[in-house]
């Protein structure tokens, strides 16, 4: 292996253990297994058997490491966008989510020729005078010889929705870019390029089969908690209901409600925080309930201004996935089936058709 990828394999590596530090104080988050299919500061450890549609004679064996960061700019995950607990907080417009801020990849046998491919994506919100509606957007994708890197920076938009289909109960969100990309390939320098890249990023999922996982004791804590932070006492209750009858009906989140319902409903003899207890063990019963299964479509693709030696000028990838979860106690352990068509972005080179079917463990 070349210096250059002893380099960015410790590159990598530091920068995979930053951004773990922060998932200790998460790891008995109840929200980030409450919701799928949109894991939040959540690492995926997938290995399994890739079966080949061109019959190729590359690794029929795979594994896959990723980590999903915090969703940019919505609350909760696409799946369930409405429920979360600042009791303050308004309830978000959208049905459906966002890409996460930070996301990395590592694989091995799935798409590089048998090799390892590293990839980071990130986006960050940023105030553009005249550009409300954009933020900024990175890529960082290598090869595990190093003999294909690139690096590419520049802007996207927020994320657009499939009209009417939201209503439906099918989480969606599209994203556009514009970026500038570097290319480096280190054994052939007449692949060097930097070129302009427009960039597309799709996502439409749906969960069926709802069943009970999650513990409703810890959800009933964290509503109630919630609620009694900023309403301790009937008389600032009161004065936070009042607040929240202000806004649309439709506007509220459930905890919301449910701090109004319980200031109408109180009798006299009821003592506040104990009713807030017997109102939050309610709704956290209907927030626990959880998936079976769930379908989803991912799709990006990249489209350069210009052709140049080694660069494709058109590609992107397309991936049709199916997530069972056979274990009714726990969330983080899922067996996924999985059909990629097109090509990498790291390997933009070579095409892949191909079904995956692994077994996926959540930490």
């Amino acid at each position: 292996m070349n210096t250059t990828a002893r380099t960015l394999k410790s590159l990598l590596l530091a920068g995979t253990l930053l951004a773990a530090r922060p998932l200790t104080a998460q790891a008995d988050d109840p929200i980030k297994v409450w919701n799928y299919p949109a894991p939040v500061r959540t690492w995926e450890i997938e290995a399994g058997a890739r079966v080949p549609v061109n019959n190729d004679t590359l690794d029929t064996t795979y594994y896959r490491v990723t980590y999903q960061g915090s969703l940019i700019d919505t609350k909760g995950t696409p799946l369930s966008p409405s429920q979360h607990f600042e009791i303050t907080e308004p309830k978000p417009q959208d049905q459906g989510g966002d890409r996460s801020a930070l996301e990395l990849s590592l694989e091995n046998g799935a798409g590089s020729l048998g090799g390892t491919m590293f990839e980071m994506n990130g986006a960050t919100p940023f105030e553009l005078r005249g550009f409300k509606s954009v933020r900024g957007a990175a890529y960082v994708g290598a090869d595990s010889d190093g003999n294909n890197l690139k690096a590419a920076v520049g802007i996207e938009s927020r994320p657009f929705r499939i009209p009417l289909i939201g209503n439906r109960g099918v989480t969606n969100w599209l994203v556009i870019g514009l970026m500038g990309e570097r290319s480096e390939a280190t054994d052939n320098d007449t692949n060097d390029g930097t070129y302009g890249l427009v960039t597309g990023r799709l996502f439409i999922g749906k969960a069926f089969g709802w069943r009970k996982s999650a513990n409703p004791a810890v959800v009933t804590k964290i509503i109630e908690d919630s609620i009694l932070e900023n309403a301790p006492d009937l008389e600032t209750a009161k004065k936070l209901a009042d607040e929240l009858r202000a806004r649309a009906a439709n506007s509220l989140t459930a905890p919301q409600q449910t701090l109004v319902d319980a200031v109408g409903d109180i009798k006299p003899d009821d003592k506040w925080p104990a009713y807030v207890h017997k109102t939050a063990v309610g709704i956290a019963d209907a927030l626990t309930d959880q998936p079976t299964f769930s379908v989803y479509l991912e799709a990006s693709g990249w489209n350069a201004f210009s052709q140049q030696d080694g660069v494709p000028q058109h590609r992107g990838l397309v991936t049709l996935t199916t997530d069972y979860w056979p274990l009714a106690s726990r969330d983080d352990v899922i067996l996924r089936a999985r059909y990629e068509w097109g090509f990498q972005r790291t390997a933009p080179d070579l095409r892949v058709n191909q079904f995956l079917v692994t077994l996926n463990v959540q930490l």
